[in-house]
């Protein structure tokens, strides 16, 4: 049975990633004058590429950078993502929420990391902040509140 390498993987969403990443970039420099907020959105692309490039370099690299800084960018990618869909469509929602989020999202990640190393509960912790932004976005789209 030939089973697919992990960081074949990683390596193939990172240039997936980064084709997403100049395909955006195409898009802002051609609407950044009407549309500033798809600059939002390639913000989160970039900030995407770094992440999944650090993950793809775990064991190479510290913890810290690979685990830590690669999930708070991931997360907060999405929430930059998220504002700038809501200026898209003309909203300006408060995001003090997500930014605490954020916030503990980092700190138990680390905690998850550090003092109680468990995979499985950075993944269940990684779902939940992914669940909280992207169920916003739906209901925005959906209800466009």
């Amino acid at each position: 049975m030939n089973v697919i390498y992990l960081r074949t993987f990683f390596v193939s969403y990172v240039l997936f990633i980064a084709l997403c990443a100049v395909v955006i970039g195409f898009l802002w420099w051609q609407n950044r004058k009407r549309h500033p907020e798809i600059a939002l959105w390639l913000t989160n692309y970039i900030l995407q590429f770094i992440a999944i490039l650090l993950v793809t370099f775990r064991g190479l690299i510290p913890d810290f950078f690979s685990i830590i800084l690669a999930n708070v960018f991931i997360i907060g990618g999405t929430i930059i993502f998220y504002t700038g869909l809501c200026r898209y469509l003309g909203k300006e929602p408060r995001q003090w929420h997500n930014f605490i989020m954020l916030f503990v999202f980092t700190l138990l990640h680390a905690y998850l990391t550090y003092i109680y190393p468990s995979a499985a509960w950075r993944t269940i912790n990684q779902s939940v902040a992914v669940i909280f932004i992207c169920s916003q976005a739906s209901w925005l789209m959906l209800k466009r509140e």
